[in-house]
């Protein structure tokens, strides 16, 4: 092959260095077809000696390895009846067993990939994987349908489910929260609840609202073995509407939900901590730490949970400082009253434009649109007090 490149360069063929390498290539036998992947792969750049040395050094390697085929016999044992008519028919065609043994250059056997001797037997689709890029990303160590920044399929969710029970009462009378956490995307939906005996109510209203504002259907549901989904109304739901349902023999197996329930509850203790607040502001302090988690980027997965679960882009122009002090616009009162009044931010309304507020004069919470907000001293000029928020497992 040198030969004939120089041959080439002689008759003054206008050929470059890649164009030389890639006939070269091409004229190798298919043993060198494992060689020829992994230099197209690694993208070597490489000039003629280098390519010829390396194939040299390849056809060493291989000549030190050599494969016996071992063949042996497949056991029979004896049949009665039309059976044994039946084999004595086919007789002559008995099925063979391949073994295909590597030995090293003192004709020693070699353990195959994974059957390494005292330990178990590990097929080589563990090691593959390790080796292989994955078709999406381009990362290695996994593959295709493992991959975490692959959108999923339209329809097929993953949801944990988990409730909490909280000894103070929240505004509203609110003393449960239920949360409903996306495998895939890690997003959470999170509904306060009265009564534990509401839990299919809330589902209800969130099936509506992913069915109908995300357009998917909710596929599987895990959940722990708790009274409130054992109900025959829940579980006749569930069978009619095709949702199948994943039992967890205790609340710790739904890591997802547990760990967010976790992250939940801290975030509403230091939210609340730095505030004049009371408690039974929890409510707003938790569905205020729930749109964070959804927005806020996570090592989990590759993008926000936001961004996966609604496919566009996420605006943060909107939030504020939970807690803050704000001058908010007031419309009605005479002539020489101020026409604003000292209130504190405590979430962002879903179903209009503005920020909730509480009026501490009025005690009342209310929405608006107009407002200047006092966050540049904020939380410096508050003093923090000692937060006793509990979990409870049992009603009060």
């Amino acid at each position: 092959m040198q030969a004939l490149v120089e041959k080439l360069e002689d008759l003054k063929v206008g050929l470059d260095n890649d164009k030389y390498i890639g006939v070269i290539l091409q004229s190798l036998p298919p043993s060198y077809d494992l060689f020829i992947v992994n230099f197209y792969m690694n993208g070597l750049q490489k000039s003629i000696n280098e390519l010829i040395n390396m194939l040299v050094q390849y056809e060493a390697t291989t000549k030190k390895s050599t494969l016996s085929v071992l063949v042996r016999e497949a056991s029979t044992s004896k049949v009665k009846g039309k059976r044994a008519e039946h084999l004595k028919r086919k007789k002559g065609k008995a099925k063979v067993k391949v073994v295909i043994a590597a030995k090293d250059a003192n004709n020693a056997p070699v353990a195959p990939v994974g059957m390494e001797k005292g330990k178990r037997k590990i097929g080589t689709q563990q090691q593959s994987r390790a080796n292989d890029i994955c078709a999406h990303c381009r990362e290695r160590a996994h593959w295709k349908r493992d991959c975490r920044e692959l959108p999923p399929k339209q329809g097929m969710f993953v949801f944990e489910v988990n409730m909490v029970l909280l000894i103070c009462w929240a505004r509203g009378r609110f003393s449960y929260f239920i949360t409903f956490t996306n495998d895939h995307s890690w997003y959470g939906y999170v509904y306060l609840m009265r009564y534990k005996s509401k839990t299919f109510v809330r589902f209800k209203e969130f099936r509506i609202d992913v069915e109908n504002q995300i357009g998917r259907k909710i596929k599987t549901l895990r959940l722990d073995q708790g009274g409130e989904y054992l109900s025959d109304e829940f579980l006749d739901y569930l069978k009619k509407n095709s949702i199948v349902t994943q039992w967890t023999p205790t609340p710790q197996l739904n890591g997802v939900t547990e760990r967010r329930n976790r992250t939940l509850l801290d975030m509403v203790r230091s939210m609340m901590s730095f505030t004049e607040l009371s408690l039974s502001f929890w409510g707003y302090a938790l569905e205020m730490a729930a749109r964070l988690l959804n927005i806020a980027p996570s090592k989990a997965v590759a993008q926000t949970p936001y961004q996966i679960w609604h496919d566009k882009p996420i605006f943060y122009k909107y939030l504020r400082a939970w807690g803050s002090p704000a001058y908010t616009k007031t419309l009605v009162g005479d002539k020489l009253d101020s026409r604003s009044s000292l209130c504190r931010f405590i979430d962002c309304p879903k179903e209009t434009a503005g920020h909730y507020f509480y009026d501490p004069s009025e005690q009342k919470v209310f929405v608006s649109r107009y407002a200047v907000f006092l966050e540049r001293g904020f939380p410096a000029d508050t003093q923090r007090d000692e937060l006793l928020l509990e979990e409870s497992s049992e009603a009060p």
